[in-house]
């Protein structure tokens, strides 16, 4: 009889022992799911920075390529004119400025007399 008194006390205590840890397992959850709930907000701003970051990357690697495309092609250019003949000077411009500004003084003052 007092083996069965000493079995009933110790599964009675080892229950008591369970609850506690049941009811210390309860408060444990409940601090995880408040952590957890402010969490999707910081995820969420984490992800819109992580995802401005990938656009922005896109973006210059698109410029970077385009810059590369545009070199290329400048590099390839090759003009398709062709120099027939050289420029040949027929005759100089100019002359005797004095003897054409005696030649015009003399006809404007033809024209002022009448």
């Amino acid at each position: 009889m007092l083996q069965r008194m000493d079995l009933l006390i110790y599964i009675s205590n080892t229950l008591k022992a369970f609850d506690e840890q049941l009811e210390d397992l309860k408060v444990e959850k409940a601090i995880v799911e408040n952590t957890l709930k402010k969490n999707p907000k910081t995820g969420r701003e984490f992800k819109s920075v992580e995802r401005t970051l990938q656009v922005n990357e896109k973006l210059y690697l698109f410029m970077l390529e385009k810059r590369a495309n545009t070199y290329i092609a400048k590099s390839g250019i090759i003009p398709r004119t062709k120099v027939i003949e050289k420029a040949r000077v027929i005759a100089t411009v100019g002359g005797d400025y004095l003897k054409k500004g005696i030649y015009f003084a003399v006809i404007g003052f033809i024209l002022e007399l009448f």
